[in-house]
């Protein structure tokens, strides 16, 4: 391997650390606007209150609920709400 392909490497691996820690911070900023909220937030609230844009939430939202750290609490006028599981 040539050395400027380590470098290339090395940078990649890198830029693949700090996303991987921007997405947990994000996640939980989301999860710090449930917490205190037992009957749970609409995306927009959560949105709103994270100051996240409404599809990163969405998106953040879907992934938590998957591996079970959120769960659908009820549907409200606004849509669904959803809170951290107990």
């Amino acid at each position: 391997m040539t050395a400027g392909y380590l470098g290339f490497r090395d940078r990649r691996i890198e830029l693949v650390e700090k996303n991987s820690i921007q997405v947990v911070s994000t996640a939980a900023r989301i999860l710090r606007c449930l917490e205190s909220e037992p009957k749970g937030l609409s995306l927009s609230v959560i949105a709103t209150g994270s100051n996240l844009p409404r599809s990163t939430v969405q998106r953040l939202v879907d992934a938590l609920a998957i591996e079970t750290i959120l769960g659908f609490y009820s549907k409200t006028v606004v849509g669904p709400s959803w809170r951290v599981r107990d």
